[in-house]
């Protein structure tokens, strides 16, 4: 019987799985693929409460930040000089070329 558990439990143990990528590269979803981007690297600064005025929490904030050139956005994301953002660390390569394929798209509200 204890031979039965222990075999059980590597079993159960043992079982992985793969995460589901749900970002098609060339047509990425702003729901999906995008606001989660930017609420792992920017909201935590960039929101309501904040310690920064610029809101980066929804489509409306993000798609008016990306359009406006005073702000910069898509350079300051992708630059490695003293204003790129987000200050803590460099958004990845792959998060990054899903942003540029969505403003591609035409930034989707999808």
């Amino acid at each position: 019987m204890r031979l039965l558990y222990f075999f059980m439990l590597l079993i159960f143990t043992s079982c992985t799985y793969d995460e589901i990528n749900v970002c098609q590269t060339d047509n990425p979803s702003f729901r999906e693929c995008v606001l989660p981007i930017f609420q792992k690297h920017c909201v935590s600064c960039h929101s309501v409460g904040g310690s920064h005025p610029l809101i980066l929490s929804d489509f409306n904030t993000i798609s008016n930040a990306i359009n406006n050139p005073e702000i910069d956005l898509v350079l300051r994301i992708n630059d490695d000089g003293a204003a790129v953002m987000p200050p803590q660390g460099k958004i990845s390569v792959q998060e990054l070329q899903i942003i540029d394929d969505w403003i591609y798209q035409g930034k989707p509200n999808n």
